[in-house]
């Protein structure tokens, strides 16, 4: 079990991380969201929100992001603005990775994930098109 430092976040590292399972907790279209992604010029169908949690682990982990189904190839992106979680990665040393370093691992693992296969089926099927 993992304690909470004072700053609330939990420390892992990048190997930690991998090894836990994540499960959906949270996900919705939001219409200001994707009115906002159009503005900076990007090609959006829909876009949202979603929230993994990591169940069997104590304190709860949370990683939260925005998300947008691109128009041209159907494809489901995380979009830009970051991550937000309770989560801080260390070096294997115990070094914290600092903030900025630990957004860039979260959104590679992110990547890594089967997104579409987690969203729930209203979002993948259904009255949005195929997510």
């Amino acid at each position: 079990m993992q304690s909470l430092a004072p700053d609330q976040l939990v420390r892992l590292s990048y190997a930690e991380l991998s090894g836990l399972s994540f499960q959906p907790s949270l996900a919705w279209v939001d219409t200001s969201l994707t009115v906002e992604l159009k503005e900076l010029g990007l090609p959006v169908a829909y876009a949202g929100y979603s929230e993994w949690e990591c169940q069997g682990f104590v304190p709860k982990l949370s990683i939260g992001w925005s998300w947008f189904k691109e128009t041209f190839s159907g494809k489901a992106l995380i979009a830009p603005g970051g991550i937000s979680c309770n989560i801080m990665l260390r070096s294997p040393r115990g070094y914290d990775l600092g903030a900025d370093i630990t957004q860039q691992l979260l959104l590679i693992w992110l990547s890594r994930q089967r997104l579409k296969s987690k969203l729930p089926e209203s979002l993948k099927y259904g009255c949005n098109p195929e997510f």
